[in-house]
């Protein structure tokens, strides 16, 4: 099950959606906090047809957070475990190993950074309005 929300608006043909700020959302950056301490704001894939004012499921499809999170935290430990191997046995000490390892993560992870801004692969893991929501009180 994913996040419950109200749909605020529309724009580009993706929905605004305002929901309460979960414990998964401490770290996430999908959403942006709300006019509300505890309202977040995210934009999703309209696939259900709902309109403002409507309550929708939101969810991110299946994989794709575990893709995520192996995209943004592998990579860089893969370069940081690298740059740590090469510089052992490159530059012949482990300060100099220790360097090279944080380096090459720094800079895989702002390849990683822009990347993550190319449309394409913003579509891709973007969250989706599964099903609109009829009846019931939902709380935002």
């Amino acid at each position: 099950m994913g996040e419950i929300g109200r749909v605020v608006g529309i724009e580009n043909g993706e929905l605004i959606v305002s929901h309460k700020r979960s414990k998964a959302c401490a770290k996430c950056s999908v959403c942006v906090q709300g006019t509300g301490e505890n309202e977040m704001i995210m934009r999703a894939v309209n696939e259900c047809g709902a309109n403002a004012g409507d309550f929708v499921e939101v969810e991110l499809k299946d994989g794709t957070l575990i893709k995520a999170v192996g995209i943004v935290y592998g990579i860089p430990f893969a370069a940081m475990l690298a740059g740590f191997t090469l510089g052992y046995f490159f530059l012949n000490g482990e300060i100099a190993a220790f360097a090279a390892g944080i380096m090459l993560m720094v800079i895989s992870y702002g390849i990683v950074r822009l990347f993550e801004r190319n449309a394409k692969i913003e579509k891709s893991y973007q969250p989706v309005a599964v099903r609109k929501l009829e009846g019931g009180t939902y709380e935002i």
